[in-house]
Formats: structure tokens, C-alpha cells, sequence
């Protein structure tokens, strides 16, 4: 009887483990999403040619 409690609570304790990392997964691959859009962005505004800037930004709004 001990032991199966025991599995159960491993377990438990391996899902508490492996909650927050996922959530630290997403975040980080959102924080490197946000980044390259306003790397984009920034590039974007460099152009002096208003045409090239709109296709540009079209582009990035379709993705």
C-alpha cells in the first residue's frame, strides 16, 4: 500500500517539476518572437522609401 502511494506522489511531483519549465519554454520563445518582430520593425523604419516600407510592413503582417 506504501509503495503505491508512493508512485502516485512521484508522479505528482515530477508534473509540479515539469509545469513551470514549460512555462519558462514559452516565455522565452515568446520574448525571442517579440524580439525579431522589433528587429523587423526597426529595419523596416530604415528605409527611406516609403513604397519599400509599406511592402515591408504587408509582409510582416501576412506572416
Amino acid at each position: 500500500r506504501t509503495s503505491e502511494l508512493d508512485d502516485t506522489s512521484d508522479e505528482e511531483r515530477i508534473s509540479e517539476k515539469e509545469a513551470p519549465n514549460l512555462n519558462r519554454i514559452q516565455r522565452h520563445q515568446q520574448r525571442k518572437n517579440n524580439h525579431q518582430i522589433r528587429h523587423q520593425r526597426r529595419r523596416i523604419n530604415k528605409f527611406d522609401d516609403t513604397s519599400m516600407k509599406e511592402e515591408s510592413m504587408k509582409k510582416l503582417r501576412t506572416r
